[in-house]
């Protein structure tokens, strides 16, 4: 019987899976809230569900390619805000130069919690030593969620 929701790392028919191991892939999610997040914001990610080869850097928030190949990278979280509507980008960013934007708007309405959520995938060729994370940009203040819905992914397709 298929299980989606609330599965976490479930085979659909078969139970438990675990990430292979000698292809580098991870996953990171944020267990914790950040209120008021402002512009140019790093995102970050506390909790690594798995990480392959050792990539990813919880203190940096930074994935550093470990092998050279095409990756699949997907990324997305989620808001709310009380109030004024707000626009909201994250950018996939590889070492020093933004390489993927998307965006949102949060339609704000005074005493009620508006929320929305963005997300991204990707296609990147990376290099050995190359680095990816995730940063975001809003037009004020939001609340970002303490949940996996805050999260952070990526795996070698081709190598």
């Amino acid at each position: 019987m298929p299980r989606l929701i609330g599965a976490k790392n479930t085979d659909l028919f078969n139970g438990p899976i675990s990430a292979p191991t000698g292809k580098p892939m991870f996953y990171a999610y944020r267990t914790s809230s950040n209120n008021n997040t402002t512009s140019e914001s790093p995102l970050s990610f506390d909790t690594i569900q798995y990480d392959t080869m050792g990539g990813f850097d919880t203190s940096t928030n930074k994935y550093t390619i470990p092998v050279e190949g095409l990756y699949l990278i997907f990324g997305g979280f989620g808001a709310y805000k009380n109030g004024d509507a707000r626009s909201i980008e994250i950018f996939l960013r590889k070492n020093t130069t933004d390489v993927l934007r998307s965006d949102c708007f949060i339609a704000g309405v005074q005493g009620n919690n508006t929320h929305t959520g963005v997300n991204f995938a990707s296609i990147q060729r990376g290099i050995i030593g190359d680095t990816y994370n995730m940063r975001m940009n809003a037009t004020a203040s939001i609340n970002i969620y303490a949940s996996v819905q805050n999260n952070f992914f990526g795996a070698l397709l081709i190598g």
